[in-house]
């Protein structure tokens, strides 16, 4: 099995979560890439995982959230 962590992405469905666009800033300034994510850049690494590239892959799991999980353990 292999899982794929995710952060916000520019979705019509991040626009409705979060409508406030100070709110929506906060969660920007959340992320150390200080921005959202666009939906290929989780769509290409999602799609890494479906192709015969990662067959050999097992067990991992990718983190794909413009370094939140990393500022975190660090402390922040």
């Amino acid at each position: 099995a292999v899982t794929v962590s995710l952060s916000s992405v520019e979705l019509p469905a991040t626009e409705r979560a979060i409508p406030d666009e100070k709110m929506m800033q906060a969660t920007i300034e959340s992320i150390p890439l200080k921005r959202i994510a666009d939906p290929i850049e989780l769509a290409k690494p999602i799609a890494f995982f479906l192709s015969q590239d990662s067959s050999f892959v097992t067990g991992a799991s990718l983190v794909v959230d413009g370094g939140k999980t990393a500022d975190l353990n660090a402390g922040h």
